[in-house]
């Protein structure tokens, strides 16, 4: 009886460190997802403030040359 307790505690304690194992691995997979798709929102944003910032100057330049021709 005392036997068979012992290896159902152990096999108890296994079940647990498995799942235990099984939660970090998830746990890094999903941070290591989330890590990526917030990497390429970031180059997303940084990509369409560069488009922005150009046609901001190309903006300010066709009002310099229209200044220009019409003297």
């Amino acid at each position: 009886m005392l036997r068979s307790r012992l290896v159902l505690g152990s096999k108890l304690v296994l079940e647990r460190k498995l799942v235990h194992k099984q939660e970090q691995e998830l746990r890094s997979k999903l941070v290591q997802e989330l890590h990526s798709k917030l990497v390429q929102v970031h180059k997303q944003e940084q990509v369409l403030r560069s488009k922005q910032a150009l046609e901001h100057r190309l903006v300010h330049m066709q009002e310099h040359m229209h200044q220009l021709c019409n003297g």
